[in-house]
């Protein structure tokens, strides 16, 4: 009697696969697993691996069954797996192992050996609607006070960096250089927690204990204990929720010199420019550069939300989950943390992994769909195409790529340069491969903002609509 086997559906792109092994082939299968320990094990007055298997049995007993079930649910699972006529949409993804689904079989060699495992495999992706939508993206555009914002950080970096006259006090904007510790429970510094020279600029919370309140008003020279309580959510997840205490010394501290605001400025930053006027005009025009490509960012994902919402997909756990675990994976490095002490900081901030589950599942939704948009509008890349992004790329950034205040003749010739450069890099088999995703994925996008409508909505900032990237 042959193995029976039978795959059914689950769930969020998963399948279930049930197995009946006859008696006959699992004893026959029992004895070959344990044949297979047995070579690995050393019994007292036998020769390594010639222990007979009575031997065994009495000795080992149920561990001996449970390692030789084991054995046998893996070689049959692995068996139907390789076997050619296996339906190619029922096999697991790379990261979708096998389990048991439901109990564990009991051994009996005297019954036929059933069990059942389930899988996730990759999801089934139909796209019947992807036209005549309507979506909705925020009304912004770039104001005086976004090209005001751009000009301050322009004098913050040409400002004159000198020491603060002695016996004044810190300020908000000013450069610190402080020593720090932290200290544990008796007083004492806490090994690896303290750092001398330490430099950033007050008020700025660039760093670690954000210690710009407390550092505000202190002179040079002088030295106290900071009480901090971190909230639950706090960035770093390693003080997430903690109390410490720190001794924080100020040993230099300097003041900006702002330059004045003038013609003078704009020809600091590049001699190119000649009046002020000159450089806000750049400065609008990278800003609004940057704005549109957001616009059309969101403009693309807002659309691709309506399609979504029309074509649903069951984005398989495990797919989701490797996305997830690689973005927590990401987040310890950055703090230099154990993913466990990252998985922790998640617990204690409520809500915060399922955010990051759901983000991520929309975001494979997504990326299913247009993977899915791409094969079925036969949408390819020609050498046109790709001759074209050579030339965006080197325009899109001119001065670096010609030759500095060189004559017309010269740019051209470097501009030459770097889209051979990028045409060699490009040859390669995988980086081609990558290029040609990309453009591919860009076409759809004009083809999803010409067959549907997005409007106008809300009114927002360029900073708010920009955020961190603002």
């Amino acid at each position: 009697m042959p193995v029976q086997k039978e795959i059914s559906r689950l769930p969020k792109s998963a399948v279930r696969l049930t197995v009946t092994l006859p008696a006959a082939e699992f004893r026959t299968a029992y004895e070959k697993a344990v044949d297979g320990i047995g070579r690995t094990v050393q019994i007292p007055g036998f020769r390594k691996g010639k222990a007979p298997r009575a031997v065994l049995e009495r000795k080992f007993g149920a561990a001996l069954h449970e390692d030789a079930l084991n054995t046998i649910v893996g070689e049959t699972v692995k068996s139907i797996l390789d076997d050619e006529a296996f339906p190619k949409t029922d096999r697991p993804l790379p990261y979708s192992t096998p389990e048991i689904d439901g109990d564990f079989p009991a051994f009996d060699l005297d019954k036929d050996l059933a069990f059942a495992v389930k899988w996730d495999v990759a999801p089934e992706v139909v796209v019947k609607e992807w036209t005549g939508f309507t979506a909705e993206t925020a009304n912004v555009s770039v104001g005086e006070e976004d090209i005001g914002r751009e000009l301050e950080i322009v004098r913050d970096r040409n400002a004159v960096v000198i020491d603060r006259p002695e016996g004044e006090a810190v300020r908000n904007g000013d450069i610190v250089t402080v020593d720090y510790a932290e200290l544990d429970d008796a007083g004492k510094p806490v090994a690896g927690k303290q750092r001398e020279g330490f430099v950033f600029t007050a008020g700025s919370k660039s760093n670690i204990y954000e210690l710009d309140d407390a550092v505000i008003g202190m002179k040079a020279g002088e030295e106290k204990r900071v009480e901090k309580v971190f909230p639950a959510d706090f960035e770093n997840p390693d003080l997430a929720g903690q109390s410490r205490t720190i001794l924080l010394k100020v040993t230099y501290i300097k003041e900006k010199k702002l330059p004045d605001l003038d013609d003078e400025l704009a020809q600091d930053v590049d001699e190119k420019y000649k009046t002020l006027d000159d450089l806000k005009r750049s400065i609008r025009k990278r800003l609004e550069g940057r704005l549109e490509k957001r616009l059309r960012e969101r403009r693309v994902s807002a659309v691709l939300e309506q399609v979504m919402l029309k074509n649903p997909v069951e984005v398989p756990e495990s797919m989701v989950m490797v996305q997830v675990e690689s973005r927590l994976r990401q987040m310890g490095r950055m703090y230099g943390l154990s993913d466990a002490a990252v998985m922790n900081f998640f617990h204690t901030k409520k809500g915060g992994l399922e955010q990051w589950r759901t983000e991520e599942e929309r975001r494979l939704h997504a990326a299913l769909i247009e993977e899915k948009l791409i094969a079925q509008l036969n949408i390819e890349v020609s050498e046109q195409d790709r001759e074209e992004s050579f030339a965006e790329q080197v325009d899109a950034e001119p001065a670096a790529r010609a030759g500095g205040g060189a004559g017309g003749d010269a740019n051209d010739e470097a501009r030459a340069a770097s889209i051979k450069e990028l045409r060699e890099y490009y040859a390669a088999d995988d980086r081609r491969a990558s290029l040609d995703d990309f453009l591919k994925t860009k076409k759809l996008e004009d083809l999803l903002l010409r067959d549907n409508k997005v409007k106008t909505g809300a009114k927002q900032t360029f900073i708010e609509f920009m955020g961190d990237e603002a």
